[in-house]
């Protein structure tokens, strides 16, 4: 709080999150109208209206915003990020590369970047990109399944048998229910023989479609055309859902109802 007892932008900020985050949506509709009223211009404030635009599902008004928040500040937390995600979810892998970069130089261990970056490397057949991001995921945070389960796939195709089943051994420990993790440890063990543990397997998760137990042919070419990520033969949902921004965590600030700024247009 400032000297005249006013709260600073960063304040109101602040406490808008903290009472949404905690569910006083009446609280943190009022800091927020305050943080418009008192700072209309601001990174915070663009912030928190992409936020809430995202949480609406008007995707273009909120990539207009986070836009607008990273021109008033270039080094705001997480802002390049979801920028980078919501084109990462319509295939626009050029630009959220660009975009998830400008994250992490924000943001060096910033996990989901390098994570969102090794599926762009995936979609490109660079594998070894790919593994340097996973590794980059891991290394920020190595208790992430989906890292470990793109992980796996890579070494897959690249031959590197036992590396990915140690890999996707690990992923299906910290995410049971972790469908690709699944898929792609099927994969592998039937490259390398192990028919046995895919039968176990194929019971223990009997509700994901597993391959088939026909040997791979040579070069793997049961895989498909330019398909180098193993496991993508049943894609997760969150690599196809539409739902950009939403999947980011972000939540409106009312349940019912809110300012007009908020939901405006």
């Amino acid at each position: 709080m400032r000297r005249d007892g006013q709260f600073g932008e960063q304040a109101l900020y602040m406490l808008t999150e903290s009472y949404r985050l905690t569910g006083m949506v009446a609280r943190a509709q009022d800091a927020f109208l305050e943080l418009e009223r008192r700072f209309p211009d601001s990174a915070l404030y663009h912030k928190l209206l992409g936020t809430a635009y995202g949480a609406e599902g008007s995707y273009a008004k909120a990539l207009e915003e986070f836009r607008a928040a990273i021109g008033k500040d270039p080094s705001l937390p997480e802002v390049a990020f979801v920028i980078g995600f919501a084109h990462f979810k319509q295939r626009d892998y050029k630009e959220a590369a660009i975009w998830l970069e400008r994250d992490l130089a924000i943001q060096p261990c910033h996990a989901k970047a390098h994570y969102r970056l090794g599926e762009i490397s995936v979609s490109t057949c660079d594998l070894p990109s790919a593994e340097r991001r996973y590794l980059g995921a891991l290394s920020c945070d190595d208790a992430d399944p989906s890292a470990l389960a793109g992980l796996g796939a890579v070494y897959t195709k690249q031959q590197r048998y036992e590396e990915a089943i140690s890999a996707l051994h690990k992923a299906m420990e910290l995410g049971p229910d972790h469908s690709e993790a699944h898929y792609n440890l099927a994969q592998a063990l039937l490259r390398v023989g192990r028919r046995t543990e895919r039968n176990l397997l194929s019971k223990e998760c009997g509700r994901f479609t597993l391959p088939s137990m026909r040997p791979p042919k040579r070069q793997s070419a049961a895989l498909g055309p330019c398909d180098c990520r193993a496991g993508r033969a049943v894609p997760s949902s969150e690599f196809h859902s539409l739902q950009a921004l939403r999947e980011c965590g972000l939540r409106s600030y009312s349940a019912s109802g809110s300012s007009s700024r908020l939901h405006r247009g």
